[in-house]
């Protein structure tokens, strides 16, 4: 199938990944218990968080969610705000929008390079600074893993490129290592 490029562009700074998630239960300070919610049909709880439970709704447990990674928010909206500045650029509008209200999506590749700087113990020390170490590693193969890297990238996309990352039906992610930490990214559309 042939594919178009749609946009591409550059997103500087220290990528953070998306996806992993911590749950925990909020306690009461004064009581020690955790909070209850009812059921939406229940009248005497509904709405309310209590640290008594309602025996006519069998209320649960209430549990927070929250992304393990807290740059992850920022770096999210840092990746939308230059998609929505490359797209106004490129005179480009969200793909998808003029499918509003139907259920097909146009089918994207979504290609995705990331680069982070080599740290100094990479490099020879004195007046060999700039020339690397013979055991330094090829490869950036410590945390973060690329597919939650390109978790936060699809979540920063939403809403400046496409209408939903369920469009994306391909993708290529690579993390090397480069001159300044970026991302490269690229929109292709399949035709």
């Amino acid at each position: 199938m042939p594919e178009e490029l749609f946009i591409a562009f550059t997103v500087r700074g220290v990528a953070q990944p998306a996806g992993s998630k911590n749950s925990f239960v909020p306690m009461h300070r004064s009581f020690k218990t955790p909070f209850w919610r009812g059921v939406k049909s229940c009248r005497t709880c509904f709405g309310r968080t209590s640290t008594e439970r309602c025996r006519k709704c069998n209320a649960q447990i209430l549990v927070n969610t929250v992304d393990s990674c807290k740059k992850s928010g920022p770096w999210k909206k840092f990746v939308n705000d230059t998609a929505k500045l490359a797209m106004i650029e490129a005179g480009r509008q969200v793909i998808d929008s003029e499918t509003e209200g139907r259920t097909g999506l146009i089918p994207l590749r979504l290609i995705a390079h990331f680069y982070q700087t080599r740290p100094k113990s990479h490099f020879r020390t004195g007046k060999f600074a700039d020339i690397l170490r013979d055991d330094a590693p090829q490869f950036p193969t410590d945390v973060p893993d690329s597919t939650k890297l390109l978790r936060a990238v699809e979540d920063g996309l939403i809403g400046a490129v496409f209408k939903d990352d369920c469009a994306i039906v391909r993708q290529t992610v690579t993390k090397e290592f480069g001159v300044e930490d970026q991302v490269k990214i690229e929109i292709w559309v399949i035709k």
